[in-house]
């Protein structure tokens, strides 16, 4: 699946973040609840320079 939206995300067991058509970060869930690998994925947001916004 191909989503922008992080809360849809959260429910993935692996998340891969592209930036400028390169891979920009990978994070698997593990053993995290998905509120905790929610937030992960947030802070990678973050550091992609996307707005909270766009992750709500």
């Amino acid at each position: 699946m191909v989503t922008h939206d992080s809360f849809t995300a959260s429910y993935a067991s692996r998340v891969i973040f592209i930036k400028d058509g390169k891979i920009f970060n990978e994070l698997n869930r593990g053993d995290d609840t998905r509120k905790e690998f929610f937030d992960k994925i947030i802070d990678v947001v973050t550091l992609l320079g996307g707005d909270l916004s766009d992750a709500l």
